[in-house]
């Protein structure tokens, strides 16, 4: 059994802690999961909900076969469609990575279930500056099309575990919430960042496993202030599948059986495939000026890379999120208008590279496929199959030598 104590709020210093002790028998674990904010927010952390605390176990309790035990209340809302599908539906997705069946029924137990709504007023996107959350931002702040309802009124910044699960990665977080109160400024919006320790949880999972659970889980942590999330999505619908790899597939199912009577949990933007969101958003001078989708800062904290980037590029042009962003603004014929805050110096070197790679994978992995869409749809012109056969010789060889070493 996973027990769930009852949650508290205590002050340390500066920030608002929000905790609950969490016991896991068949691990033999028992520690404490918190969320923190500074003061200003702190007060709208639910302390009769002990839903922020469920959600980052459900693929603990999948995992381990064990039933999970809320000692306090939570959403009777959650607890019904936990209960009712998404278990089971979790369950399955765990059974057909792994090849066989567990044979047990997860179950939740609560006896103190709230119905009401908190009544809050606030709606909300995620602020990594990157391209899902520009997508979010153009459609549900700068857009004249936006109903009254779904406009967002405040930007987040967390610390679900995108940046690491050690004390390197919460520093980068520190510095990412310096570099994003510049930007919420500049728009004019404030930025509620929240610090947490549930990453530490799942120190064996891929990020890519638990991602919606570990964000969602700090948005139902202040269901006094969200009304509506939005959670830009990963994945266009079109790719939707139970596939417990990545929470991203199958989003547009699990977000709104993850809501509560007070919070509207939202997959932002489900119908736009990577492509086309860089396509909305490029042309916007905001967007040029601060778009952010380097992963220099997740290197620095891996010791196992070999890579680092010590230049005063916003984005270091070589990694893999920077140049599958690079490529598509290519396809696009503005990645001139990038290069302030792309470093550019490696793309001529590296284009032929990435391209070819692409070309590869593109029946393997979706954003190298969503990709060479792109390249098709805007005709852009694609090297020939002598320069791809050579440059694959040529990547075998740099294999070979590195095996080899």
């Amino acid at each position: 059994m996973i027990s769930i104590g009852k949650p508290v709020i205590e002050q340390k210093d500066d920030k608002i802690y929000f905790k609950a002790f969490v016991s896991n028998d068949t691990e033999k674990k028992n520690e404490w999961m918190w969320f923190a904010t500074n003061v200003e927010y702190g007060q709208y952390f639910t302390e009769d909900h002990a839903d922020a605390f469920v959600l980052p176990m459900i693929l603990r309790a999948v995992k381990t076969q064990q039933d999970i035990k809320v000692d306090s209340s939570m959403s009777e809302k959650l607890y019904y469609h936990l209960n009712d599908s998404v278990f089971s539906l979790v369950n399955y997705a765990y059974e057909k990575k792994n090849g066989k069946r567990n044979g047990k029924k997860i179950k939740l137990y609560c006896d103190k279930l709230i119905s009401t709504n908190c009544s809050p007023q606030a709606v909300g996107t995620g602020c990594s500056l990157g391209v899902d959350s520009f997508t979010e931002l153009k459609k549900h702040v700068l857009s004249e099309d936006c109903p009254p309802s779904y406009k967002i009124t405040h930007l987040t910044l967390f610390n679900a575990g995108a940046f690491g699960a050690n004390e390197a990665a919460r520093q980068s977080f520190y510095k990412e919430i310096q570099k994003t109160e510049n930007f919420t400024k500049e728009i004019g919006l404030p930025l509620i960042w929240v610090d947490s320790n549930i990453r530490e949880f799942f120190p064996e999972f891929s990020f890519n496993w638990c991602h919606t659970y570990l964000n969602m889980a700090i948005v139902l942590s202040m269901q006094k202030l969200w009304k509506k999330y939005f959670y830009a999505s990963g994945y266009s619908a079109e790719y939707f599948k139970f596939d417990i790899r990545d929470s991203a597939f199958y989003e547009p199912y699990l977000l709104p059986h993850l809501s509560t009577e007070s919070t509207e949990l939202i997959s932002g933007s489900m119908t736009l495939r990577r492509s086309k969101k860089i396509e909305y958003i490029a042309d916007d001078p905001i967007v040029q000026k601060h778009l952010y989708v380097c992963l220099k800062e997740q290197i620095l904290n891996n010791p196992r890379s070999i890579h680092k980037y010590y230049g005063d590029f916003l984005n270091c042009g070589m990694c893999e999120k920077c140049l599958r962003t690079m490529l598509q603004l290519d396809i696009l014929g503005v990645l001139d208008d990038f290069k302030n805050i792309f470093d550019l110096s490696k793309w001529p070197e590296l284009k032929l590279e990435y391209i070819t790679k692409v070309i590869i994978f593109r029946e393997s992995d979706l954003m190298y496929h969503d990709l060479y869409l792109s390249m098709k749809e805007h005709n852009y012109p694609i090297p020939s199959k002598v320069k791809i056969d050579a440059k694959i010789m040529e990547l075998k060889g740099k294999l070979k030598r590195k095996l080899f070493r």
